[in-house]
C-alpha cells in the first residue's frame, strides 16, 4: 500500500512538473511576441462577444454566406472610411439547422479576420498568403475553443481595427477583409478559414484625410 501511495505521489509531482514546464514555455514564447506586436503598433484584440442575435442596423456594409448549416455574416458600419478612423468588423454565426451544432478548434481564439488587397477574395487564393496586410488574432494559445449553437441560435463578435498594417503603417486603398472560424493553412502567414471555407469576404475602402478649406479671414484671425 505504501509503495502505491509513493508511486502516485511521484507521478503527481511529475505531472505537475510537466504542466509547469509547458506553461512556462507558452508564456516565454507569448510574451516576446506580444512585446513585438506592441512595439510595431499592432493590435492584439481578439474580439468582443456581442449580445443581440441580429446584425445591428448601423452595420450597413454586409456580406452573407451560407456554409452547410451555418449562415455567416461579416459587416462593417460603412464601406468607406477616412485614414485614422476605427473600423469595427462584425462577424455573426447563425445555426440554420434543426440540430444543435458544436464547432471547436484546438486553439483559442478560433475566430478572427484578415486584411488583404482587394484582389484577394479567399484565404485559399494563390498568392494571397504573402499579400497579407494585417490579421487578428495576432497571438493564439493552445487551448481548446468552441462554439455551441442551438437550432436558430447565433453567436456574434466585433473586432476593432485601426486601418493599419502589421507594422503599424496606415493603409490606403481598397481591401478585402476575410472573417470566420480559422485553421492553420499551408502558407506562412495567412490563416485558412474553414467556416465559411476560404473566409467571408467584405470589401472596405480607406481613403486619405480630406483637406479642409479654411477661409483666409479665419486663418488671419489666428495670427493676430
Amino acid at each position: 500500500m505504501k509503495s502505491k501511495i509513493l508511486l502516485l505521489l511521484v507521478l503527481g509531482s511529475g505531472a505537475r512538473a510537466v504542466l509547469s514546464w509547458v506553461t512556462l514555455l507558452a508564456v516565454s514564447i507569448a510574451l516576446p511576441i506580444a512585446a513585438l506586436a506592441a512595439a510595431a503598433g499592432a493590435e492584439t484584440s481578439v474580439g468582443v462577444r456581442t449580445a443581440p442575435c441580429e446584425v445591428p442596423p448601423q452595420f450597413e456594409n454586409r456580406f452573407v454566406i451560407l456554409d452547410g448549416d451555418v449562415e455567416v455574416t461579416i459587416a462593417s458600419e460603412r464601406a468607406e472610411y477616412k485614414a485614422g478612423d476605427t473600423i469595427t468588423i462584425y462577424i455573426f454565426y447563425t445555426n440554420m439547422s434543426a440540430d444543435t451544432l458544436r464547432i471547436e478548434r484546438p486553439e483559442s481564439p478560433m475566430h478572427g479576420f484578415s486584411v488583404l488587397p482587394d484582389t484577394c477574395k479567399s484565404s485559399r487564393q494563390a498568392g494571397c498568403d504573402l499579400a497579407l496586410l494585417h490579421q487578428i488574432p495576432f497571438i493564439v494559445s493552445p487551448v481548446l475553443d468552441w462554439m455551441v449553437l442551438a437550432p436558430g441560435d447565433c453567436d456574434s463578435w466585433t473586432y476593432p481595427w485601426n486601418g493599419r498594417d502589421r507594422n503599424g503603417e496606415q493603409l490606403l486603398g481598397r481591401f478585402t477583409i476575410l472573417g470566420g472560424v480559422w485553421d492553420h493553412g499551408p502558407g506562412l502567414f495567412l490563416h485558412d478559414y474553414i467556416l465559411p471555407g476560404g473566409g467571408a469576404p467584405l470589401g472596405v475602402a480607406v481613403g486619405a484625410m480630406p483637406v479642409e478649406m479654411v477661409p483666409w479671414g479665419r486663418v488671419r484671425a489666428l495670427y493676430r
